[in-house]
């Protein structure tokens, strides 16, 4: 697909994060497809129970099931911190590894280690998560800047302001006075 003549490709959301040295830049980019982590992580399966009468049911409610669940969502979110990363020049993850769910989970320690608070670590891990997302507030800024600058093009009007001095013909235009 193409829009415009481009392919619009993925969002990528730049977070800076000031030092005096020179500023960290880190390249957030939406996840196109959650395919690989499907693959790697299937959501997990609820356990079966037996209700009088001897019907089989999906048991939600067992907590071995709910702690699988929770494990796979914070799974999903290190994934995407961590997938979402990769574009960053000069990045290099020294314990995790992409292709190993169980590394997922070291990329705070990673920043950490490098030097990164919490705060900052939060800041990388939000930037990730908007440029996976499309917020109403992002939507409705974009949509008030594109009828922005639709309205732009509809006043500069292509209609004559004025009397036309001479008619395509190159004669002289009547005066209608």
């Amino acid at each position: 697909m193409k829009l415009n003549g481009k392919r619009p490709g993925a969002h990528i959301e730049p977070i800076v994060l000031p030092r005096p040295e020179g500023n960290l830049v880190f390249l957030a980019k939406a996840i196109e497809s959650f395919d690989e982590f499907d693959k790697l992580c299937p959501y997990p399966t609820p356990p079966q129970k037996i209700l009088p009468g001897k019907q089989l049911v999906s048991n939600y409610e067992e907590p071995e099931y709910k702690k699988q669940v929770m494990r796979h969502g914070e799974l999903r979110l290190a994934y995407m911190v961590v997938k979402g990363l990769l574009d960053t020049h000069g990045l290099e993850w020294e314990t995790v590894d992409l292709s190993d769910y169980r590394t997922w989970n070291k990329y705070r320690e990673e920043f950490r280690a490098s030097g990164l608070s919490d705060v900052e670590i939060n800041r990388l891990v939000n930037g990730v998560s908007i440029a996976n997302c499309l917020s109403e507030a992002a939507v409705s800024e974009a949509r008030a800047d594109f009828l922005a600058g639709r309205q732009a093009v509809l006043s500069e009007s292509s209609s004559p302001n004025g009397e036309p001095v001479s008619t395509p013909s190159g004669e002289p235009a009547k005066d209608l006075s």
